[in-house]
């Protein structure tokens, strides 16, 4: 009966010295990976991308209905953000009055805006979701569920991929926004 309790109380003891790995985003952050845009280099959705959150805690996340929010980071550029709280109206079309990006959970096809925070030297910062011949679309077939396809920001970032499947370059570099 000693033996049982002392174990029982060592375990007890280890399991709450142990490191763990528990990542800071919060629970509503449920996007993740990363996309690729040939002028900036890659951007992350999520700080559990980078092994752990550490002081920096982001991520970005589609709710139930759809809608985009959080944040996601670019060495290059900074932070990129999905909320209009703190991008303001997009440039045009579509401006869905309260936020900034939305996935149509019928068609899956994403559409809206998202905004890089540290833009200057004339660059207005806005990244496109949908255009004429691009957009991003959702993969909920597989599970994760990953984004395809391609956004568009007209300077700085260019075209911004969002599934290394959709250039056949897996094998070089496998990345991709889930």
């Amino acid at each position: 009966m000693r033996k049982i309790f002392f174990f029982s109380i060592l375990l007890l003891f280890l399991s709450v010295l142990a490191p763990t790995n528990n990542a800071l985003a919060g629970v509503s952050d449920n996007v993740s990976g990363y996309a690729w845009a040939e002028n900036i280099g890659w951007i992350s959705f999520n700080c559990t991308d980078l092994g752990s959150c550490g002081v920096v805690n982001y991520g970005a996340n589609i709710d139930a209905s759809g809608i985009f929010s959080g944040y996601a980071w670019a060495e290059n550029i900074g932070w990129i953000s999905f909320n209009r709280s703190d991008t303001g109206a997009p440039p045009a079309a579509p401006d869905y009055g309260t936020h900034l990006a939305e996935v149509n959970l019928t068609t899956k096809e994403a559409s809206g805006w998202a905004r890089a925070l540290a833009y200057g030297g004339g660059w207005d910062g806005w990244l496109k979701l949908r255009g004429t011949n691009y957009g991003l679309t959702l993969d909920d077939v597989v599970s994760p569920a990953e984004v395809h396809e391609w956004a568009w920001s007209d300077s700085v970032i260019g075209w911004l991929n969002f599934n290394c499947a959709d250039t056949m370059v897996c094998g070089i570099s496998n990345f991709k926004v889930i």
